[in-house]
């Protein structure tokens, strides 16, 4: 047999056995809570899954009502494809789950956690406290079984650390020059695992870039990750003084979570009287309770003077939201940067969010506790916050930079 023909041979073998790994690793390692997972288990979660949304997730009539969908036709019809299923796994399960979740279009965080997303928020877990962990309530990232099932997935252990972590994004930030005056990075995500490197390649472009030159930051397709990224890559550089963000006003259902939260907010009240001509009546009658968070955002200037004087304009749209969605109100609430594009996508959310268990898969579900308000009192969730130079229909924001900023026009 010729050389090259063995090599290929050998190669074709090769791919074959690294893509079969993963199965094999799933079939070799499970756990028995997943070899043994069955339909009465299934149905079970499934069941844990709503009784735990209907009574704690205040944005279920909001998101039924935006996308004209029914509960009772939803909660029916992904129960009854369970049920049909003859040999229900894991994985089958998963894919149901993922469906159903995303009827709801992710309003409020609502998601099962994807094996991406638990990397990242397992490997952020590693790094904290017993106590940040306790208060920021992510016990469930680093909880064994709750492990073992992502690990099915992924097919593989979890990486120990960053750098046995591949980065997701090698093109995190991407770099362009509008013209000789207006220097633009685009920023695909706020994640934790870019913080730290991310935060040398910023400081330099903005070190670097002449204080008579604009800066755009692009963020039309960051969906968010975590606040310290802004916090520290963008805005702590770039200020002489300390900024301090508006409060957020906020409504909740009635549950245990909030007697947590008593001492350390304002105007905490049971009486929602003022709140009867500006809120759907539908979410009012469901929701208890109502207060103030005290802004999160106090930052501080990091370096003696700002490495960029100039003008900053950010781009932003339906996508922008989460952590993001946090840093646009910020701008809003500071004159940091104005703000120019649609409104972001919201889901900026006041309280932490909630990482649940389903109890027997240990796959893991998020939601929003928090109702929260903008300034006129239209839920965030839905309405994100609105840009200081609004785009004109089908119009991308850089386009509107350039017509407004650039043009004059």
């Amino acid at each position: 047999m010729k050389k090259s023909k063995r090599i290929l041979i050998v190669l074709i073998i090769t791919v074959i056995a690294i893509a079969f790994i993963p199965r094999f690793y799933r079939e070799a390692t499970a756990p028995n809570h997943i070899k043994n997972f069955n339909k009465e288990q299934a149905l079970e979660d499934y069941d844990y899954l709503w009784d735990t949304l209907e009574e704690n997730y205040p944005l279920l009539g909001l998101a039924e009502r935006e996308y004209n969908i029914n509960r009772i036709q939803i909660k029916s019809k992904y129960r009854s494809q369970i049920s049909n299923i003859s040999n229900i796994d894991l994985n089958k399960f998963y894919s149901i789950l993922e469906r159903l979740l995303f009827e709801y279009k992710y309003m409020g965080h609502l998601n099962i956690v994807n094996p991406k997303l638990f990397v990242s928020m397992n490997l952020q877990t590693k790094s904290m406290t017993k106590r940040e962990i306790a208060n920021y309530g992510i016990t469930n990232y680093i909880d064994p079984s709750v492990v073992y099932t992502y690990e099915y997935f992924l097919g593989r252990k979890l990486p120990q650390n960053l750098e046995e972590s591949k980065r997701a994004n090698d093109d995190n930030l991407i770099f362009k020059e509008i013209d000789q005056n207006n220097k633009l990075v685009i920023i695909n995500s706020f994640r934790n695992e870019f913080i730290d490197e991310d935060n040398i390649i910023l400081h330099d472009f903005f070190e670097n870039t002449p204080d008579s030159s604009n800066i755009i930051i692009d963020l039309t397709k960051n969906g968010g990750g975590s606040d310290l990224y802004w916090m520290d890559n963008i805005v702590a550089p770039n200020i002489g003084m300390t900024l301090i963000g508006e409060d957020r006003e906020v409504l909740t259902k009635d549950i245990d979570l909030i007697s947590n939260y008593k001492n350390y907010v304002d105007n905490f009240t049971n009486d929602l009287t003022k709140y009867r001509e500006v809120i759907n009546s539908e979410d009012l009658s469901e929701l208890k309770y109502s207060f103030t968070i005290r802004s999160p955002y106090n930052i501080s200037p990091s370096n003696d003077q700002p490495l960029f004087n100039g003008k900053i304009y950010v781009l932003i749209s339906l996508n922008s939201q989460s952590a993001t969605d946090g840093f646009i109100k910020f701008c809003k609430d500071t004159g940091f940067a104005t703000l120019v594009g649609t409104r972001s996508g919201g889901n900026g959310p006041a309280l932490n969010i909630i990482e649940d268990k389903l109890p027997n898969s240990n796959l893991l579900f998020r939601y929003q506790v928090d109702y929260t308000l903008n300034s006129d009192y239209s839920p965030n969730a839905l309405y994100g916050e609105e840009a200081d130079i609004i785009s004109l229909p089908d119009e991308k924001p850089i386009d509107t930079f350039k017509r407004i900023v650039l043009n004059g026009n």
